[in-house]
C-alpha cells in the first residue's frame, strides 16, 4: 500500500482474511491507511468457500463500522455460482 501511494496510483487494497483472527490485521491495515488520499483500505475475506460464516459476518460488520469497502471473491468458476444458490 505504501508503494502504491508513493507511485501516485489510486487503489482499493484489501487485507486478505481467511480466519477470524485475520480480522485484527485487517483492522490495523484499515486504521493505517484510512486517511490516505490515494489508497482506500478494505476488508477482504478471500472467498465464500475459504471462510466460515462467522468470519464473513464479522468481516462485513468491521467494514461497515470502519466505513470501508468489503471485497470478496464470490465465484471464481461457473460451478461456484450454482453453489451460492443452494
Amino acid at each position: 500500500a505504501h508503494a502504491v501511494a508513493q507511485a501516485g496510483m489510486r487503489a482499493i487494497l484489501g487485507e486478505t482474511i481467511f480466519i477470524e483472527n485475520d480480522i485484527h490485521h485487517a483492522q490495523d491495515f484499515c486504521k493505517e491507511f484510512k486517511h490516505y488520499d490515494l489508497v482506500k483500505p478494505a476488508f477482504a475475506p478471500h472467498s465464500l468457500y475459504s471462510c466460515d460464516s462467522k468470519t464473513l459476518v464479522a468481516s462485513h460488520a468491521c467494514s461497515v463500522d470502519n466505513n470501508v469497502p468489503f471485497i470478496i471473491h464470490v465465484a471464481e468458476q461457473e460451478h461456484e455460482l450454482y453453489e451460492l444458490y443452494k
